[in-house]
């Protein structure tokens, strides 16, 4: 199946990345610098002038410590220390099990985009960072994903079910308690009974085990499916424990309330554009780090700073970021200049919710003196499977039929298998068949008056099988409706499962149990080739 639609025929996509993606000029006004990827002399100056690359080169290192690095993720380690060596940067928290499926697309759009500038260019080496956002606390996001199982239903499926909503360790300092044993076996005991079956339930058994920390599992299953690619992968918290937020840390202090003022004017210009606004600004775009948790940062009326029930005052925080710059991390719309300002970035991946909150950050990259990369659209899939590609096909629909509530289309097809029901049909054949014996009835009656009575009877007995007939009918019809609803369900569930699209709710493994897990990066390595401007269906097995 080649199949792909607009973003426009995909539910919940803004119009703000839709006009994104169309090159209109009024929000691409918010990306000064997406022509950058065709600027061969911009790009060696980028390279160039970032001058953190030890650094850098220490954080990815310590970032990677749980796994042994690649033959080409060496080659990448090494080029990303010269200074003609730009990056191309995907970024997502901590998942379980790899997070959502468009996490992996993420990465694997950033490997094809690389690997399409470095044929373009020779004189430059572009290399696939993935950024690792683990100073969050949100610990439902990091911990919940959805699988498929023997029967294709959807199971839902958590590693902190036990956790406290107020804990607010951040999840680079979180580990698995005993409990994931049991919620392993659980996972493997449920995964369809393929060929690759016993491989992932190796990996996956070694890899989540009790004390382990979320970011290293995290990282270990990545490498197993990317790591050969070349992918680098950068811990936030190993940045800020490095202390490389220092100076942004200090300039967002000393000017506190600028950001968020900067960040009003860009949501004024949206919405004149009538454009949703994203993310919400704060007085304080940063957070502070107390041992594992982390608080957010207010600001009084007289100044001061609030963090949970203290007060400091500024030039005691100033002292605090100063000596202990590894206390304090950015949020959300100051987390890309802290990103780009770290990192050799030429373009960053972004899905249609990024894509949002990034045209609100133009004038905080300037603000801190820091070059906003390049925008790039991450690739969007729906994944078929062979069974329900025939099935579309043979009910004549396209895969984005199911992007609608799912019991919408219940309903609907209900109401189509109702209409000609056997009780209408049969109901003519009765009609015709009573009307056929009140004929015999009158020209026997002219014959012998008694027949009547014997013709009567017949007309009983005649009703009756059609009465057994029609039970019979219904009967196999219910069996016949049950099944389609059921095949539609089932379809549903895979293209369009919980009423949203497919890549943010399974894990990769609920594709790669079919395909195996080299196999299933190939496709996709494969299909992130096709337009990144559309999204695309890809039958995988």
């Amino acid at each position: 199946m080649d199949h792909c639609i607009d973003y426009t025929q995909l539910p919940g996509v803004s119009r703000l990345f839709n006009d994104f993606i169309s090159d209109n000029d009024a929000i691409l006004n918010r990306f000064p610098n997406n022509k950058i990827l065709a600027d061969e002399n911009a790009l060696k100056e980028r390279a160039n002038k970032f001058d953190l690359r030890d650094d850098l080169l220490n954080s990815v290192k310590s970032s990677m410590t749980y796994v042994t690095l690649t033959e080409n993720q060496d080659l990448n380690f090494d080029l990303m220390g010269k200074n003609n060596t730009l990056a191309i940067v995907s970024g997502q928290q901590v998942g379980f099990l790899g997070g959502p499926l468009y996490s992996l697309y993420k990465i694997l759009s950033s490997v094809g985009l690389a690997t399409e500038l470095n044929d373009k260019y020779s004189d430059l080496n572009f290399v696939p960072v993935f950024w690792i956002e683990d100073n969050d606390h949100d610990i439902d996001e990091a911990a919940e994903i959805s699988l498929l199982n023997y029967k294709l239903d959807i199971n839902d499926y958590s590693c902190a079910s036990d956790s406290d909503q107020s804990d607010r360790t951040i999840v680079a300092e979180k580990s698995f308690n005993d409990n994931i044993s049991a919620n392993i076996d659980k996972i493997i005991n449920n995964l369809p009974n393929t060929i690759n079956r016993s491989q992932i339930a190796e990996d996956i058994l070694n890899i989540y085990q009790s004390g382990k920390s979320w970011r290293e599992a995290f990282i270990e299953l990545l490498q197993r499916w990317v790591g050969e690619l070349g992918v680098l992968f950068v811990c936030a918290s190993c940045l800020r424990k490095n202390g490389l937020y220092k100076d942004l840390i200090t300039k967002e202090l000393i000017n506190a309330g600028s950001s968020e003022r900067l960040t009003l004017a860009a949501n004024h210009a949206l919405d004149t554009l009538d454009y949703h606004i994203q993310a919400k600004a704060s007085p304080v775009n940063l957070f502070y780090h107390e041992g594992d948790e982390r608080f957010r940062i207010d600001l009084s009326i007289n100044n001061d700073f609030l963090i949970a029930d203290k007060t400091y005052s500024k030039s005691e925080l100033l002292d605090i970021a100063t000596e202990h710059p590894e206390r304090f991390s950015p949020k959300v719309l100051l987390r890309p200049v802290f990103q780009d300002a770290l990192l050799p970035t030429a373009a960053y991946v972004a899905g249609p919710g990024e894509t949002g909150y990034l045209a609100q950050t133009k004038e905080l990259f300037e603000h801190f003196d820091v070059q906003m990369p390049a925008i790039v659209p991450r690739h969007s899939f729906t994944l078929i499977d062979k069974k329900n590609s025939k099935f579309l096909d043979k009910q004549g629909l396209s895969p984005d039929y199911f992007f609608r509530d799912k019991q919408i289309i219940i309903n609907e097809i209900g109401k189509e298998l109702l209409e000609g029901s056997v009780e209408e049909i049969l109901e003519d054949s009765k009609n015709t068949i009573n009307e056929i014996f009140k004929a015999i009835a009158l020209q026997l009656k002219e014959i012998e008056p008694g027949l009547e009575s014997s013709t009567n009877a017949a007309l009983t007995k005649s009703l009756q099988q059609i009465d057994v007939l029609e039970k019979k009918a219904t009967s196999a019809m219910k069996r016949k409706k049950e099944d389609t609803l059921m095949r539609y369900e089932l379809a549903g569930n895979f293209l369009y499962p919980k009423n949203t699209m497919q890549e943010r709710i399974f894990s990769p493994l609920s594709m790669m149990i079919f395909t195996g897990e080299k196999e299933f990066i190939k496709i996709i390595m494969e299909a992130v080739k096709k337009d990144r401007r559309r999204h695309h269906f890809i039958e995988i097995f």
